[in-house]
């Protein structure tokens, strides 16, 4: 295993560490496509190098970074501090505020910014491929994606329909479930094109306030004045 093989996963085991729920042995070697025996050695290195590497539970120990709460200004989820990211880069690169913010909102880690950075052309090549099966309506499959809903690791026979305003979700159509999902590009490890043609073009799917695809559906509240 090269030196820069290790560099980029040991980058990318602190991102995958810092999201919330922790993730087991198995799952880190599965995304991070390696043997649980590298996964545990690279936890070890984190340590080593003064990283607080906790586990929770027991059949089996789910893994994470522990912070220290008295450093912290504020508590940000993985879709806030992706929110965050994609405000940030709206700004110029000459403004004068641009350096202190992102200082201030990724200080917990000072490795996570690179390890964005390293990951991002990885990212934008995974859309590319997508924009292609897209517009040419061949199905894809996604590779090691991991389901928060599952929360299981697993490669997914998709067919792209479209992306979300700033590219971080895919709506696609599902054939195994028969279903349009909506699948989170930063979930996916790899995108594979197939040449097998799409079964179900896209359309106009309607979407809810939050952006989740899927029929209407009538609900009646019965509130209080209070309320």
């Amino acid at each position: 295993m090269s030196a820069q093989q290790n560099l980029l996963r040991a980058l990318k085991l602190i991102r995958l560490l810092k999201q919330r729920p922790g993730k087991t042995l198995r799952q880190l070697a599965q995304l991070l496509d390696c043997d649980p025996r590298h996964a545990r050695r690279f936890l070890e290195t984190l340590e080593a190098v003064g990283f607080f590497v906790e586990k929770e539970g027991k059949r089996p120990p789910r893994f994470f970074l522990f912070e220290d709460e008295r450093r912290q200004q504020a508590d940000f989820t993985e879709d806030e501090a992706e929110l965050l990211q994609q405000a940030l880069a709206a700004l110029p690169p000459t403004n004068p505020i641009l350096a202190p913010l992102r200082q201030k909102i990724f200080s917990r880690s000072t490795l996570f910014p690179m390890a964005d950075t390293l990951l991002d052309g990885h990212k934008s090549a995974m859309v590319t491929r997508l924009h292609e099966a897209i517009s040419n309506r061949q199905q894809v499959r996604l590779l090691r994606y991991y389901s928060a809903h599952s929360d299981t690791i697993s490669n997914r026979l998709v067919e792209p329909h479209s992306f979300s305003a700033d590219y971080s979700q895919l709506t696609s159509y599902e054939p195994a479930s028969d279903q349009i999902k909506t699948f989170k590009i930063q979930r996916m490890e790899a995108v594979e094109l197939l040449d097998t043609p799409q079964t179900h073009p896209p359309t106009e799917a309607p979407t809810d306030p939050f952006d989740w695809p899927g029929e209407p559906v009538r609900v009646s509240l019965a509130l209080t004045r209070m309320a």
